[in-house]
């Protein structure tokens, strides 16, 4: 079987540890990119659609200007035509001269008709564009012809008997074309009524005009009359070239033309949005000064398409950006901590008691470079304390260095910078705020106390103990159950088997007999379950949120080191937030004034439940609030034991 050395440990967690940081550099790089260009989409979004929305308002509103222009020169020269049929009604050579003139002189009109209102076909004159010459024909009103006086256009300028704009017709056996018809009515100086003069517009001109916008492959423009009869559109399946049911059945089975003409029958404003069978959709609609209605619709799907395609392109170079940045930061962390690595190797082989072994060489001058030059220095303080030790007597001056060295030992292996913070779930949720901190005061220049607390990955160790004697032994013992616990803590067992194996490892070679009693235990931060062994220690003070403070009572268990395979029994309990645990040694309860009196769990207990510090301050507050309390009990008495003081508060 192969025993791994503690080098290739070490190495193993440098590899380890250098993934970590890399992973996590890169996670927290890619919440900053998401959370940027999440931020930049939606603006951009909102930016694209309402400049869209602005562009289709405006470019309708040009639209809609431009054909009111040639409108209103097809109604003004109408309108004219209507003074000049009156004074030549009864000249048909010259109604047909006014009739060729209008479709002559105005290229947006395809046909012009005098219609009389006698039956008399030789008062009334037709003129039309021949659609595939282009050649202006004149036309004799046959006596079919003579029915203009039951068609729309003409009942609806003698019926009301002001201009008026028809509805979309076919004209057979003329233009062959779909129309829309611009009626004036002729009065006579009376006001009666004499006739009509008409100017038609081809379906054909109108769709031109709405065809010229479409900036989107889904964009569609429309054009309806005041009965909300579809007069253009650019919809492909649309053919206004065709005949009226043709026309009609379009407009029925277009939705978005339904819809449309509802908004505009209620009087809603000029921009709504549009649920359609092919996807969200808004539409931009306005009135002419003929009571027509113009409309753009546009699919949120056109609008967006580039942007989305922009969004895409840019989370696939930050996607491979992030790969790259993770292989870099891969390379430069291993690269970085390769000092540390060899400076841990040295650190073994010094351990092992060869304290020439050759630091490696750093050339930055940063906190590796302090570190190097902190084990350079403790290197070379061992090789003199070690030469000291071999050349020196037995003075008084040798053991004081010793104990100087040892409690400064003694002193780095405890832990100084305490966890504190906020435990947080997987979804960013605040668990528990915790704070930790602890004291200790050996009672000679070195002691057998010990604390430990440590957070990893969300989990709280913590251990507070007294080793039987005084002195260096004691401090050894110390040392070696310290060790022993960080190590063993982090395996993932249960607190009885931690303080079994910790147990085990101080009775080996125990010749002296020495013990150590621990209590020892761990807070999952994410659900307050808290679980401990208790071997010999004095039992830990628990006070809960508002609650008065109790002796924890734990199950009885021997201290470790003094028999091997002992099968200690671990328990758990339930914290909550606001609850303060208060570990401390003999130390404290046994402190004693010149009198001999000692301070006592009793006092110890009232403390607990009447120090502003352990009940609303923070842990520290409460750690030299208790010190502070113990000392002045012992009225400057020597203390005769170490002092211990760790608070935990949830």
């Amino acid at each position: 079987m192969s025993i791994s050395t503690p080098s290739r440990h070490l190495t193993m967690a440098s590899k380890s540890f250098s993934l970590r940081l890399s992973l996590n550099i890169i996670f927290i790089v890619a919440l900053l990119s998401l959370a940027t260009l999440t931020v930049v989409s939606i603006s951009s979004h909102n930016i694209v659609v309402r400049e869209s929305k602005l562009a289709a308002e405006n470019m309708l509103k040009a639209t809609i200007k431009d054909i009111e222009k040639d409108l209103r020169e097809i109604e003004v020269a109408t309108e004219n035509a209507g003074w000049w049929a009156y004074a030549n009604r009864n000249d048909a050579r010259m109604l047909g001269h006014l009739c060729a003139s209008l479709v002559g002189h105005n290229p947006y009109i395809t046909s012009s008709v005098v219609a009389m209102t006698s039956y008399d076909v030789s008062k009334s004159a037709y003129v039309y564009t021949d659609p595939a010459t282009g050649e202006i024909k004149s036309l004799p009103l046959s006596k079919d012809k003579c029915e203009y006086l039951q068609s729309q256009w003409f009942g609806e300028a003698t019926g009301g008997l002001r201009p008026r704009w028809s509805d979309p017709y076919y004209d057979r056996g003329g233009s062959e074309r779909m129309l829309v018809t611009y009626s004036v009515p002729v009065m006579d100086l009376e006001g009666r009524l004499v006739g009509v003069v008409t100017a038609d517009i081809t379906l054909e001109w109108l769709q031109q005009k709405m065809e010229a916008i479409k900036p989107y492959p889904n964009c569609t423009a429309s054009l309806l009359n005041d009965n909300q009869h579809l007069l253009a559109t650019t919809i492909a399946a649309a053919s206004l070239a065709s005949a009226d049911s043709q026309l009609s059945a379009a407009a029925s089975e277009n939705e978005r033309i339904q819809k449309l003409g509802q908004a505009i029958r209620e009087g809603k404003d000029s921009m709504m949005d549009l649920e359609l069978s092919n996807g969200k959709a808004f539409v931009v609609f306005g009135s002419l000064e003929n009571r027509w209605a113009a409309s753009i619709s546009f699919q949120y799907e056109d609008i967006l398409s580039e942007a989305s395609r922009l969004y895409l392109i840019i989370a696939l170079v930050g996607l491979f950006g992030l790969l790259v940045m993770f292989v870099l930061c891969y390379v430069s962390v291993r690269r970085l901590t390769q000092p540390i690595t060899k400076l841990s190797d040295a650190a073994i082989t010094m351990s092992a008691g060869n304290f020439d072994v050759a630091l490696p060489a750093i050339k930055t001058d940063d906190e590796i470079m302090q570190l190097r030059n902190s084990f350079d220095f403790m290197q070379k303080s061992l090789k003199n304390y070690i030469a000291e030790l071999k050349t020196t007597t037995a003075s008084n001056e040798r053991m004081e260095s010793e104990l100087n060295i040892a409690r400064g030992i003694q002193s780095a292996l405890l832990v100084r910078e305490f966890p504190q913070g906020v435990s947080t779930a997987a979804d960013g949720r605040e668990l528990f705020h915790y704070d930790v901190h602890a004291f200790l005061e050996p009672a000679k220049a070195v002691g057998g106390d010990l604390y430990d607390c440590r957070l990893k990955d969300n989990i709280l160790y913590f251990a507070v103990g007294d080793v039987s004697g005084k002195g260096v032994p004691a401090a050894l013992v110390m040392g070696i159950t310290r060790a022993s616990l960080r190590f063993i803590n982090g395996l993932g067992i249960t607190m009885s088997d931690v303080a079994g194996r910790v147990n085990n490892i101080v009775a080996e070679g125990n010749e002296t007999g020495m013990f150590v009693t621990l209590f020892c235990g761990r807070i999952d931060l994410t659900t307050g379950e808290c679980s401990y062994c208790n071997a010999g220690h004095n039992p830990i003070v628990v006070k809960p949120a508002g609650g008065e403070a109790r002796f924890l009572r734990a199950k009885s268990n021997i201290a470790v080191g003094l028999f091997p395979d002992f099968p200690y029994v671990g328990e758990e309990m339930q914290l909550s937030p606001g609850d303060t645990l208060l570990f401390y040694t003999d130390g404290v309860s046994e402190a004693e004034r010149a009198d001999k009196s000692l301070f006592g769990d009793d006092r110890l207990l009232a403390w607990a439940n009447t120090s502003q510090a352990f009940a609303s301050g923070t842990s520290q507050e409460a750690v030299e609030d208790l010190y502070a309390t113990v000392k002045a009990f012992t009225e400057g008495n020597e203390a005769n034991d170490d002092i211990t003081i760790m608070v935990i508060r949830l």
